[in-house]
C-alpha cells in the first residue's frame, strides 16, 4: 500500500506539471506570500480557489521559476481516498525521488488543494515548512476546520484569505466592462450585466449558462456540498433532515433564525430531530461556507443576547435555483447580495436593532480601520410609508452609534438625504455592488 501510494503521488505530480496553467478571470483577492509563512485560501466549493492558485503559479512561472519546482495536488482526488493519516511522507518522498537534485538546493513551491480532506495535514505542512526550502499554498472549503487546525500546529506561521464567488464588480470585468465611468454605452452594458448577474450569480461555472443548465449545476453544487462537506466529513446520521433544513433556511433569507420554529416544522413533518442537532447542522453548513448566520448588534447588551441571528447564503442565484422564481424572492436576494458585498470585506457584519425596536439590515465594521457602516436595503422608496420606515430606523441607529453617515441600497435610485442625524446616501445596487470596498469607500 505504501509503495502504491507513492506511485499515485508520482502520477499526480507528473500530471499536474504537464498541464498548462489556467489563467481564468482576474479576481479582487491578491494573495501575498510572506517568507516562512504558509499561504491559506478558504472558501466554498467551486468558487475558484484552484484557479486562483493556478494564477499564482503563473506569476511564479513569469518570474522564471521552472515548472518542475511547482507541485499541485488536489486531495479531493478519489485515488487518495484511502490515504489516511500516515501517507503524508509518501508525497514528500515521491516528489524528491523525481527530482533528487533539488532537495536542499532549490526552492520548491507546493500547492495543496482541499487539504483538509485528510487528517493531520497541519502537522505535515508544518514539518515541510520547517525543514525544507519551500513556499506552501493550501486551500480548503472548511472555515472552522482550517482555522482550528491552523491555530494548533501552524499558529503564527500562516496567513489566511477568504475567496467568494464572483462579486458584481468581478463579473463586470469578466464581461470586459469597466467598474466605473460614464457614457450611454457603458450604462447600458452595466444594466445588461446586472440583469444577467441577478440570474446567474457568482459561481464561475454558471457564467453564460442557459437557465436549465444553471439550475441543474446549482442543484449539483448543493448536493455535493451537503454530502462531501457535511455528511461525509461529520458522519451525519440524518442526511435527509440535513437537506430539508438547508432548504428551509434558504427560504428564510434575511429572516431571523428560530430554532424552535425549525424544530416545530420538523415535528409536524413527522421527522424526529433535536434542537441541539439542528444547531449542530447549522454550524456545519456555516463551516462549509454555504450559509452565514449573523448576530444582532444593539445599544443594549441584554438585547444583543436575546435577539436571534439572521440567515444569508453564499450565492443569491443558488437560492433562486433551489427555492423559486426571482420575483418571489426579489427583496431577500437583493439583501443577500448586499450582505455578501460587505462580507467579502469584513467578517464583522451584524444587523442593528434600535432601542425603539426598529431594524437596520447591516452594521459592518472594517477589519483594519474599524470604521463602522450602517446599510439599509430597500428596492425603492416610492411610498411615503416605506420612506418613513427606512429613514426612521437609520436615523435612530445613527444617533445610537454616533455615526453621521448611512447608506440605503436601492434597485436604481441615487440621491442624498440630509437629516438632523447626518447624511443618508441612496445608492443603486449595481453601483454599490461593483465597488471593491463596497460602502467603506463612499
Amino acid at each position: 500500500m505504501r509503495r502504491n501510494l507513492r506511485e499515485i503521488f508520482t502520477e499526480l505530480i507528473a500530471s499536474s506539471q504537464e498541464q498548462e496553467l489556467r489563467g481564468g478571470s482576474k479576481r479582487d483577492l491578491e494573495l501575498t506570500a510572506l517568507a516562512d509563512k504558509v499561504t491559506v485560501c478558504v472558501g466554498v466549493r467551486r468558487c475558484g480557489k484552484s484557479t486562483l492558485m493556478q494564477q499564482q503559479f503563473q506569476k511564479l512561472a513569469a518570474q522564471g521559476i521552472p515548472r518542475e519546482n511547482m507541485l499541485m495536488i488536489n486531495f479531493a482526488d478519489e485515488r487518495l481516498a484511502d490515504m489516511g493519516s500516515t501517507g503524508w511522507n509518501e508525497l514528500f518522498e515521491a516528489y524528491y525521488s523525481m527530482y533528487p537534485h533539488k532537495r536542499g538546493k532549490e526552492k520548491v513551491y507546493f500547492c495543496f488543494d482541499e487539504i483538509q480532506m485528510h487528517p493531520h495535514w497541519e502537522l505535515f505542512v508544518e514539518r515541510l515548512r520547517r525543514e525544507e526550502n519551500c513556499e506552501i499554498y493550501i486551500t480548503g472549503s472548511s472555515a472552522a476546520m482550517l482555522s482550528r487546525e491552523i491555530h494548533t500546529a501552524l499558529r503564527g506561521r500562516s496567513l489566511s484569505w477568504e475567496l467568494f464567488p464572483f462579486s458584481f464588480g468581478e463579473y463586470l470585468e469578466r464581461r470586459g466592462i469597466p467598474r466605473s465611468g460614464h457614457g450611454t454605452n457603458r450604462k447600458l452594458a452595466v444594466q445588461n450585466a446586472w440583469e444577467a448577474y441577478r440570474e446567474e450569480g457568482g459561481f464561475p461555472e454558471t457564467y453564460g449558462l442557459a437557465p436549465a443548465w444553471r439550475i441543474r449545476l446549482h442543484q449539483e453544487y448543493f448536493d455535493t456540498l451537503l454530502y462531501r462537506d457535511v455528511v461525509e466529513r461529520y458522519n451525519v446520521s440524518q442526511p435527509l433532515a440535513l437537506k430539508q433544513l438547508a432548504r428551509r433556511m434558504l427560504g428564510s433569507i434575511g429572516a431571523q433564525l428560530s430554532i424552535n420554529k425549525l424544530s416545530n416544522g420538523f415535528r409536524s413533518s413527522g421527522i424526529s430531530i433535536s434542537k441541539e442537532t439542528i444547531q449542530q447542522y447549522i454550524a456545519w453548513l456555516e463551516d462549509a461556507y454555504f450559509l452565514f448566520c449573523i448576530p444582532a448588534c444593539s445599544a443594549s447588551a441584554c438585547e444583543r443576547f436575546r435577539l436571534m441571528r439572521k440567515v444569508y447564503c453564499i450565492d443569491h442565484a443558488m437560492v433562486k435555483s433551489l427555492c423559486g422564481t426571482f420575483s418571489e424572492l426579489q427583496g431577500q436576494l437583493l439583501e443577500n447580495m448586499v450582505f455578501l458585498a460587505l462580507r467579502r470585506n469584513t467578517a464583522e457584519v451584524y444587523y442593528y436593532k434600535t432601542q425603539a425596536g426598529h431594524e437596520v439590515d447591516f452594521l459592518a465594521v472594517h477589519p483594519h480601520t474599524h470604521e463602522k457602516l450602517l446599510v439599509q436595503v430597500c428596492a425603492n422608496l416610492n411610498t411615503p410609508d416605506t420612506r418613513q420606515r427606512e429613514l426612521r430606523a437609520l436615523c435612530e441607529a445613527m444617533v445610537e452609534t454616533g455615526l453621521r453617515k448611512a447608506i440605503i441600497v436601492t434597485e436604481s435610485e441615487n440621491d442624498e438625504i440630509d437629516t438632523e442625524q447626518g447624511k443618508i446616501i441612496l445608492t443603486a445596487a449595481p453601483e454599490f455592488l461593483s465597488r471593491q470596498n463596497s460602502g467603506f469607500d463612499s
